[in-house]
């Protein structure tokens, strides 16, 4: 038979101390994707970290773009977004003496004077040029979107990304998405 010959040759390899034989190799370990760990890894090596929560992008597909009943649910949703998004991070991040969350109005109040006009209907932040200006060491920036799940509008599914920006080389140090289906 076929399979009590695999578990002997396996308890033998194993018993004779065959170091080259490993059931399951390890492999080196994954780099985050998790921005809390990121940023806890950024603290962690003695770096300060003073960050800017910024709403990139948000959509649904099930409204009209122009509505006044869109702009309400983006702006509110926008303003519910940082909210919990600052809560956990400071939650989080509370003990670490080198970490420092930026205001939110200090924030808006930037991004408002300094929006750029990608087109007619869009606009855009250049968020490594805001970084700057709020003297943000790492950037936390949110994209959400809302589409129909499956094609039916009256069922949809949340898209939330997250990305974390350190600001002094542009460089993104991860990216992150969730999705969260309702109906």
């Amino acid at each position: 038979m076929f399979v009590p010959r695999l578990i002997i040759a396996f308890f033998l390899l194993s018993a004779t101390g065959c170091a080259e034989f490993q059931l399951f190799p390890q492999r080196n370990a994954p780099t985050p994707t998790n921005p809390v760990q990121v940023l806890q890894e950024e603290l962690n090596g003695g770096g300060k970290v003073t960050l800017g929560v910024v709403v990139e992008n948000i959509s649904n597909v099930l409204l009209p773009a122009n509505s006044d009943v869109y702009k309400t649910w983006a702006a509110g949703n926008s303003r519910l977004l940082v909210t919990r998004q600052e809560n956990a991070l400071l939650q989080y991040f509370a003990k670490y003496e080198n970490f420092k969350l930026i205001d939110r109005s200090t924030i808006n109040k930037i991004a408002e004077e300094h929006v750029l006009q990608m087109s007619g209907a869009t606009k855009s932040i250049d968020v490594i040029k805001l970084g700057e200006l709020l003297n943000a060491t790492h950037l936390y920036i949110i994209t959400y979107g809302r589409y129909p799940y499956n094609g039916f509008y009256y069922r949809w599914v949340d898209t939330l990304q997250v990305r974390v920006l350190r600001v002094q080389d542009g460089r993104v140090l991860t990216a992150n998405e969730d999705k969260f289906y309702g109906r």
